[in-house]
């Protein structure tokens, strides 16, 4: 996880030791962090395309929804398996089922290519939602 400052001008990552100096617990960090989110975070748009879907949410923050947990459920997403996610730069956030062999594969090719060319890179790997958090992907 990555904490940053969002001004006017920039967005400043906050390096590990002015994390340390805050003097405050991870959970604090944490919960501070994803209230502030919540309340700058414009809409959240699900796209549902046939089992396979797209989240937005203004280009910036997209990936952070990985955080809110009263988000990935079966009234947002209804898929065969388990929620499955791609999340290739941090304005991209693809969805489809674990049981979904033909859209696995494509989200696989699909992240892998984003990642590779696109600018503000998270993550080229595919990861499944267990209940509580999300965890790397591996079939």
């Amino acid at each position: 996880m990555v904490y940053a400052e969002d001004t006017e001008l920039n967005i400043r990552y906050l390096q590990k030791h002015i994390l340390d100096s805050l003097n405050i617990g991870l959970d604090t960090l944490r919960n501070f962090a994803f209230n502030n989110l919540r309340r700058i975070l414009p809409d959240v748009e699900i796209i549902n395309l046939d089992g396979k879907f797209g989240v937005m949410a203004g280009g910036v923050y997209d990936a952070s929804l990985i955080l809110s947990k009263s988000m990935w459920n079966s009234e947002n997403f209804s898929v065969d398996g388990d929620i499955v996610i791609a999340v290739p730069t941090r304005d991209m956030v693809y969805v489809t089922g674990s049981k979904n062999r033909q859209e696995i594969n494509k989200l696989k090719s699909l992240a892998l290519k984003d990642f590779e060319n696109e600018n503000y890179q998270v993550s080229p790997y595919l990861f499944r939602y267990n209940g509580t958090a999300f965890e790397r992907f591996r079939d």
